[in-house]
């Protein structure tokens, strides 16, 4: 088909395809900036991000000790229901008696009612002050011992934490007694191998300090000087 059969098909309404050639690059370096972006956040980001995290678990604390005091508050609500629902029964099944004794009846139901909170107050608080007396033991015996605390938290009682104590000691104790011995030992391998002077004691193994003395005479000179040659092999 020539150019002026194609200019006629084209001025007729039909058009004329594209190549797709250049959109397809700049959609191909489009995605490639897209991707860019996602995959390789700022440090700015990031931090935000961390932020974002711990806000969120402040957040989280927040709403579970609101649950948590909402929770109390309703148990608590719940006991004195159930502590008046308690009386109404008993004053229901008091019903028969005269009014002093229905009016002693319900004084010491409510003596015994107080003193049963009492004692449950009573064993929470010694509950609390046996985990922070505990807490407080483990810290103290891992610093005088020089451990960790974390190795001594998974003993619960008072026995097994002094029983562990007792085990580090003499696994101390018996690694001192071994390595005091090595000391020994080596010190006596050095003290044989050093030598001894005519008298029995320990010679120095530097040379002496101590000024030489001097020769009476020329004979005496020349024979100091003949031992020195020798021992300096000269001689």
């Amino acid at each position: 088909m020539d150019d002026l059969t194609r200019l006629d098909l084209l001025d007729d309404g039909e058009e004329e395809p594209i190549a797709p050639a250049e959109s397809d690059a700049e959609a191909s370096d489009q995605a490639e900036e897209g991707d860019t972006d996602e995959s390789t956040p700022s440090g700015k980001s990031s931090t935000a991000s961390l932020e974002e995290l711990l806000d969120d678990q402040k957040r989280r604390n927040a709403g579970l000790q609101r649950k948590l005091l909402r929770e109390s508050q309703a148990r608590q609500e719940l006991e004195q229901r159930l502590s008046q629902l308690e009386e109404l029964l008993l004053q229901t099944s008091l019903a028969g008696l005269d009014p002093a004794e229905r009016s002693a009846r319900l004084v010491q139901f409510r003596r015994d009612r107080e003193t049963q909170a009492r004692l449950r107050r009573l064993a929470e608080d010694e509950r609390l002050l046996e985990e922070k007396a505990r807490a407080l033991t483990i810290q103290e015996a891992a610093r005088q011992a020089g451990l960790d605390p974390a190795d001594l938290d998974e003993f619960s009682t008072p026995r097994d934490l002094a029983a562990a104590l007792r085990l580090v000691q003499k696994i101390r104790g018996d690694q001192g007694s071994l390595a005091r011995s090595e000391v020994r030992s080596a010190a006596a391998r050095r003290a044989q191998s050093q030598p001894r002077d005519a008298r029995g004691r320990f010679e120095s193994v530097a040379p002496s300090r101590a000024p030489a003395k001097e020769p009476e005479d020329l004979e005496e000179a020349a024979a100091l000087f003949r031992e020195r040659a020798r021992r300096l092999g000269l001689y």
